[in-house]
């Protein structure tokens, strides 16, 4: 059977392992996942959510066992094929990231912050082991508190024992997308008389140095 497939490059990897992964795209998103889309994708042992950007689309035969995109951000391309190509040309030319490259491209608001959040639904009791317990307990009644701070409170057996309280219906865990808008700013210059004076004798050498520069990245 021919399913559909993305080669996502994530946004937030080192760079001696920033390269695309294939995940398999669900049949309710292939109609909305395009080259240049924003996805999340579960990444490493413990599945960690992480956002990427896709780099492309195939059909294929289902011949290894890949993991699934667990979601789209943007319905819209958000990166177009130019602003793809350049990214993966700056990442090999200034040995840089594609996360990296993608920021020096994109407008700072137009990333996203990622949080995973873990709500208690049942109160503890004895079906469950020692450490499933202590977890619990963490939450009181029907607290709810976020992956990170449980990373930090449990360690390495967070990803299990979540995974485990999840299945058993004691956990609800849920995702949250929230883009890093700031308030606008507007920087107001000035310029001096000699200043304006030298720009304008010497405008025709800035342009040229600009569009020579500008050349370069084509």
């Amino acid at each position: 059977q021919e399913l559909e497939y993305a080669s996502v490059y994530l946004l937030d990897t080192p760079y001696a392992i920033d390269r695309a992964f294939d995940y398999f795209i669900p049949s309710s998103m292939r109609r909305a996942i395009h080259r240049g889309s924003f996805v999340t994708v579960p990444f490493g042992k413990g599945n960690r959510l992480s956002e990427g950007m896709v780099l492309a689309v195939e059909t294929g035969e289902k011949t290894a066992r890949l993991k699934t995109v667990s979601s789209i951000l943007d319905s819209e391309r958000v990166m177009s094929e130019e602003d793809l190509r350049l990214a993966l040309w700056m990442r090999e030319r200034y040995f840089c990231t594609f996360y990296d490259a993608a920021k020096t491209i994109l407008p700072a608001g137009i990333w996203y912050q990622l949080q995973v959040m873990y709500r208690g639904l049942k109160e503890c009791d004895e079906s469950l082991s020692k450490g499933e317990r202590a977890v619990m307990e963490a939450f009181g009644q029907g607290g709810e508190l976020e992956l990170n701070e449980l990373r930090a409170l449990l360690g390495e057996k967070a990803p299990g024992l979540l995974r485990s309280l999840t299945e058993k219906g004691y956990l609800e865990k849920r995702e949250i997308s929230r883009r890093n808008l700031k308030d606008k700013t507007v920087k107001m210059l000035s310029l001096a008389v000699g200043s304006l004076s030298f720009l304008l004798k010497h405008r025709k050498a800035v342009r040229q140095r600009i569009d020579a520069e500008a050349e370069e990245l084509r």
